[in-house]
């Protein structure tokens, strides 16, 4: 954008509109992944307890003062290419039984490899635990019952990666936040390192215990980890095919023009990328793995869907009458204003969207950003 800085003079309400634009910019420009856990489980203060292939995690304390803590590990590295920037990342969980009312709840990055057996908890709606199978996390061991914890109760970063309040239904999102970006991005940047979240709920009172639903519930009950994330420059993407429906013809004149052709052309990519992974390990002396994405999806689409062409040998510019109105539509957009951004980044070309280079610099520049940005505040002129 010319290497112009924003101006401080500007109306509040102008350089609020704009901030708007590029935020809203940059996260349509961003990729993005929803992950369901590559393992999940719930250890137990009580002893030798877990919950692996139970359909429901627990968190907090219950009515009688015993703790549960849910771990969570989602295998990061195994969907998003290596070198890519984290831009976002939320976790969300669904309440499936609670009685306790609000609660604060906490997630904290685990700092240790654990595990996710055959016991499954079916006592109570799973809250009782069970007898812990090998290569079980329980309280004490993360493999159980050949490697503990350096301390009971989980390995984790002491400092809260997120705290949410946690009703009695209805789904909990953690984050995004500045932490939450920073320990997916390690993860990524480390996939040996990649132990998740553990999340604890308030354990000075009680009941304070919450059940949510695992990686084994039905599909609307999995907790969800979903990123954006900017992919490192130079990655292939998918390339569409343009076949226009009608071809240009020339008349013989002595001034030679192009006819536009009579429909317009267009292509679409769409790219899907699926895989499922569940893995149970047992090993005497373990060793730490880059888990593997239990159910990623990607998705991405484009549409190229150019106007009609016509030229003539001498062509010259039609003055614009509202800078910024792509589609010539009378008004601008917040689409439009998006697509301006994005041409001004230089995510696309100008041909994008030529209302917004009336000088024809071939690039959108600052101010006429800001006019595209007043004439969607105020109208187009008349």
């Amino acid at each position: 954008m010319g290497g112009r800085g924003l101006n401080a003079t500007w109306p509040l309400s102008t350089a609020t509109a704009l901030c708007g634009v590029l935020a809203v910019a940059r996260l349509a420009a961003a990729e993005q992944v929803v992950l369901e856990p590559a393992e999940d489980n719930t250890i137990f203060d009580e002893g030798a307890l877990s919950n692996g292939r139970g359909t429901g995690l627990f968190a907090g304390v219950t009515g009688g003062g015993d703790i549960r803590r849910a771990l969570l590990a989602f295998g990061v590295a195994g969907a998003i290419p290596a070198g890519s920037t984290i831009t976002d990342a939320q976790l969300s969980l669904r309440v499936t039984r609670s009685i306790s009312g609000n609660q604060p709840m906490t997630v904290h990055r685990l700092l240790a490899d654990w595990g996710e057996g055959a016991s499954n908890s079916t006592v109570m709606g799973g809250s009782m635990g069970a007898d812990a199978a090998p290569g079980d996390a329980t309280w004490t061991f993360r493999l159980f019952d050949t490697t503990m914890w350096a301390n009971e109760g989980g390995d984790f970063v002491a400092t809260a990666s997120a705290t949410q309040q946690v009703g009695n239904s209805g789904s909990a999102t953690w984050g995004s936040n500045a932490t939450m970006v920073a320990d997916v991005q390690i993860w990524l940047d480390t996939p040996a390192g990649d132990f998740g979240w553990i999340v604890i709920g308030d354990e000075s009172a009680r009941p304070t215990s919450k059940r949510f639903g695992s990686s084994e519930a039905g599909s609307a009950n999995r907790p969800k980890l979903t990123i954006h994330f900017d992919p490192p420059a130079g990655l292939p993407t998918a390339t569409p095919t343009v076949t226009p429906s009608a071809s240009p013809t020339r008349t013989a004149s002595p001034t030679v023009t192009v006819a536009a052709p009579s429909a317009t052309a267009a292509a679409t990519a769409t790219a899907t990328a699926e895989s499922t992974t569940t893995a149970t390990a047992v090993a005497s002396t373990p060793t730490v793995t880059s888990r593997a994405a239990a159910t990623a999806t990607v998705t991405a689409t484009l549409t190229v869907s150019p106007e009609a062409p016509t030229a003539t040998d001498t062509p010259t510019r039609t003055p614009l009458a509202c800078i910024g109105d792509c589609d010539q539509s009378g008004s601008v957009n917040i689409n439009d204003l998006v697509r301006g951004v994005s041409i001004a980044l230089g995510n696309q070309p100008i041909d994008a969207c030529p209302a917004f280079d009336p000088s024809g610099s071939g690039t959108v520049e600052i101010n006429e950003l800001i006019a595209g940005v007043s004439n969607a505040l105020n109208g187009c002129p008349a």
